[in-house]
């Protein structure tokens, strides 16, 4: 979604926001960083692995401003600068640009104590109910 208004004065906004999420069985090639190479948990179920791309980035807001200040020729200020001076003193403007995003997905990888060594990253599996209440 993108809004954009150039007010009076000099003044341009420019809002956008995305949303976007990016599912697959491995986010990209293996390199630092990704869950690519952590193998399969499961070959007879390849859902278990389908998840987040390691890249996703779900919420993404970007806003930016323009101010073109009003001084030189053909402005408010300084209308009767001559070239030389127009070309130094006006035609300036203030930038700003202000960006927010949520996270990058992870996973949780646990160590191999059983020395099996049947992954190079083994991921922690939830054992038990993690939504029984402790006993009073």
């Amino acid at each position: 979604m993108r809004l954009e208004k150039r007010f009076s004065d000099g003044f341009y906004l420019n809002a956008h926001h995305t949303w976007s999420k990016g599912l697959s069985l491995a986010s990209s090639a293996c390199s630092v960083g990704t869950d690519a190479c952590l193998g399969r948990q499961d070959v007879y179920n390849l859902r278990a692995d389908y998840g987040p791309n390691s890249y996703d980035v779900t919420h993404r807001f970007v806003l930016s401003g323009i101010w073109e200040i009003p001084f030189g020729r053909g402005k408010r200020f300084g209308s009767s600068l001559s070239a030389v001076a127009d070309g130094i003193l006006g035609g300036w403007q203030i930038n700003t640009i202000y960006q927010v995003q949520s996270g990058f997905p992870f996973s949780i990888k646990a160590r191999d104590v059983s020395g099996t060594r049947s992954s190079f990253f083994p991921r922690a599996n939830l054992v038990g109910d993690p939504h029984t209440r402790d006993a009073e």
